[in-house]
Order: structure tokens, then C-alpha cells, then sequence
């Protein structure tokens, strides 16, 4: 099992089959949140596991909560992908490493294979840590039972 570091500080474990996203693979996406991310890739599985923070000014950490934080970020990837048929499945609240997260889950098109999608963030003081996983939607079941074990398997460092 190997580990993607999220920040300095939290890292998640990920199954055998994942290797690190490299450079070139990374030049190829966008990310909604900014800053600092990483990502590992299951190629066999189609699941794809990004992360990474992103600092707040001080205004930012005082009126943006993680709720906040998940809508505006959804918001920002609706408009991205609107010519993607992108579609909202809804707002949930987990905890993933003892922290509240809030997350948000879609669906869309790429390259004509229908995929689904989960970003959760976490604030923590002047900073979010955000992480997202990108599935393919007719291995939908076995890949959620990897990105739940995945966040249960979440930690500090």
C-alpha cells in the first residue's frame, strides 16, 4: 500500500495498483480549488485520486466555512462543465480523519464514457484541504467501496 500526501499533514493510503500522476499527467487537468495538489491513478480500476490545499487570506478564513468552500467549488466545476452534461447529485457530510468534511458528488461525460465524481473539503484554520476522486460510472459500485476504504484509511501525520 503506498500513500498520497494530501499537505504535510494528511495523507491517504490507497491499494496496490495506484501509481503517482506525473507531471505530464497532471499538465493535462485543471483543478478547481488552486494551489498546491497531487493525485495518484488505478488505470485497471478507472480511478483517479487527486488532492492537495489551499491557503485562505485572512478575510477567506474568517467568513468562508467548508460548506461554503464545497459550494463555491461546485459551482465553479457546473460552469466548467457545462458542455460535459455535467449533473449535481447532491450535498452530504462525512468525517474523514476525525475532521468534518463536506463533499459533493457528480456525474458528466468524457470522451463519450459517462463518469461520476466526489470532492470533499476540509477546513482547517487558514487553509482547505480538498480531495476528489473521479470514477467511471459502470464500475460505479466496486470503485466507491475503494474510495470509502480510502477515507476510513485517512490520517495526520
Amino acid at each position: 500500500m503506498t500513500e498520497l500526501r494530501v499537505a504535510d499533514d494528511f495523507f491517504l493510503p490507497v491499494p496496490d495498483g495506484f501509481h503517482a500522476l506525473t507531471e505530464e499527467e497532471k499538465s493535462g487537468m485543471n483543478t478547481p480549488v488552486g494551489g498546491a495538489w497531487t493525485g495518484m491513478s488505478d488505470p485497471a480500476r478507472h480511478i483517479l485520486v487527486t488532492g492537495g490545499e489551499k491557503p485562505l487570506n485572512r478575510l477567506e478564513a474568517i467568513l468562508l466555512s467548508g460548506r461554503d468552500f464545497a459550494r463555491r467549488t461546485e459551482a465553479w466545476i457546473g460552469r466548467a462543465m457545462r458542455g460535459a452534461d455535467y449533473r449535481r447529485e447532491g450535498f452530504s457530510e462525512r468525517t474523514i480523519a476525525g475532521e468534518r468534511a463536506f463533499c459533493f458528488r457528480y456525474a458528466y461525460e468524457a470522451g463519450g464514457i459517462p463518469m461520476c465524481a466526489e470532492c470533499c473539503s476540509i477546513k482547517r484554520g487558514r487553509r482547505i484541504l480538498w480531495l476528489h476522486v473521479y470514477l467511471r460510472q459502470s464500475l460505479r459500485a466496486e470503485s466507491d467501496a475503494v474510495w470509502e476504504e480510502i477515507l476510513k484509511s485517512a490520517r495526520h501525520g
